[in-house]
């Protein structure tokens, strides 16, 4: 499976995690656009529309600050970081999570079926809060909604 394809269907398989969890999710979008090369084959070209060019998922609940995610498996992580610090956030209003699949060094071909949660600092730095594992989050006692 492609890296990209890898990507979505973790990006799906939060939405639908924290859509239990009594969430409204939004997942971003890829957009798509065709040509003919000279040959005569139509070349499609997709491309996401992340959100500050860093967010793929944001989850609102009564009561708790908003959620802004992006999901990675566990390549390009600190590109990520990167990008989500390059963001001024309201940490007042906001959570900023980077959730990192993990696969078993020993098993590539195995799908990723643990996820990572950290938090963005208002320092830059991340904590990792818990993790999601069989369709359920887990938070350890910092990581706690509001």
């Amino acid at each position: 499976m492609s890296k990209r394809k890898t990507g979505r269907e973790l990006e799906h398989r939060v939405k639908a995690i924290l859509e239990k969890y009594g969430y409204q999710v939004h997942l971003t979008q890829y957009s798509f656009t065709s040509r003919v090369d000279a040959q005569g084959n139509r070349i499609i070209r997709s491309f996401s529309n992340d959100i500050f060019n860093c967010i793929d998922l944001v989850a609102i609940k009564p009561n708790e600050k908003t959620l802004w995610i992006q999901v990675t498996a566990d390549h390009s992580i600190r590109k990520k970081l990167i990008k989500l610090q390059d963001v001024n956030w309201n940490f007042d209003y906001s959570r900023i999570w980077l959730i990192v699949g993990r696969r078993n060094k020993k098993h590539k071909q195995q799908a990723i079926d643990r996820l990572d949660i950290y938090d963005l600092l208002p320092d830059g730095g991340l904590e990792k809060i818990g993790h999601i594992f069989r369709g359920k989050i887990y938070l350890e006692a910092g990581g706690e909604s509001d």
